[in-house]
């Protein structure tokens, strides 16, 4: 993992690292129609010319469905699949439901290297082996593989849409209810093992976030809510 201001300069060695054998072969680049930016700068363009430039660059632009919104369905997995063939390697260059069409797709490839280039705080999903996945209209958590390589810039992340880094709050603030879920699950014979050890790391920023959390309705500016008139 490369996290902090800076570490979008790591993708070169890191695809290097993880692809020796490109010898003329593609890296395929998987994205969608959403501009996403860095410090200012359209961030797809700099990704290219860090991996090679256009000419060794296959990009793979998935298509929102209504609204706009990419769905993570088995059309979509599959046209992903179809168009890594022969590719060294995979980059995956957006949020939550890219990076788990990415690990799809890496799976479904035999372990295509994946490098994934976060860019939003939307979720906390992008280093586990779980993808969700839309099966038959609906969303199912579904063992894929983890990505092999995470990048996580600060100034990418700082510059997405401020909706999407407060969507992740909300995963971030599982870290109070979930470990009770996971130890209630391993009482019942219904997950494997439960480890406080790591409850105890994903812990480590829980007082931060709650002393930020006095911020977050300003920061949100909902609109006043609009209660219904039967309410007392």
């Amino acid at each position: 993992m490369k996290i902090g201001s800076g570490a979008l300069e790591e993708l070169p060695a890191l695809a290097g690292s993880l692809m020796p054998e490109r010898r003329g072969r593609p890296v395929a680049l998987l994205t969608d129609r959403v501009v996403k930016r860095r410090a200012g700068s359209d961030l797809l363009p700099l990704v290219e010319e860090l991996l090679g430039g256009s000419a060794r660059v296959r990009v793979i632009a998935v298509e929102g469905g209504e609204g706009g919104r990419v769905h993570a369905d088995a059309p979509t997995i599959e046209r992903v699949i179809a168009e890594t063939n022969g590719a060294a390697g995979l980059v995956t260059v957006g949020s939550g439901t890219l990076a788990d069409i990415g690990k799809a797709a890496s799976d479904a490839r035999s372990g295509l290297p994946h490098v994934v280039v976060q860019t939003a705080t939307s979720v906390n999903g992008f280093t586990d082996d779980q993808s969700v996945l839309l099966v038959k209209g609906v969303k199912r958590t579904t063992h894929t593989r983890w990505p092999d390589a995470l990048v996580a810039d600060a100034e990418v992340l700082l510059g997405a849409p401020l909706a999407l880094n407060l969507a992740g709050v909300g995963d971030l603030a599982a870290m109070f209810t979930a470990p009770a879920d996971w130890q209630l699950a391993h009482a019942l014979g219904m997950a494997d093992s439960y480890s406080a050890t790591v409850v105890d790391m994903v812990r480590t920023h829980g007082a931060d976030v709650l002393a930020a959390a006095g911020a977050w309705p300003a920061a949100i500016r909902l609109p006043r809510p609009r209660w219904p008139r039967c309410w007392p």
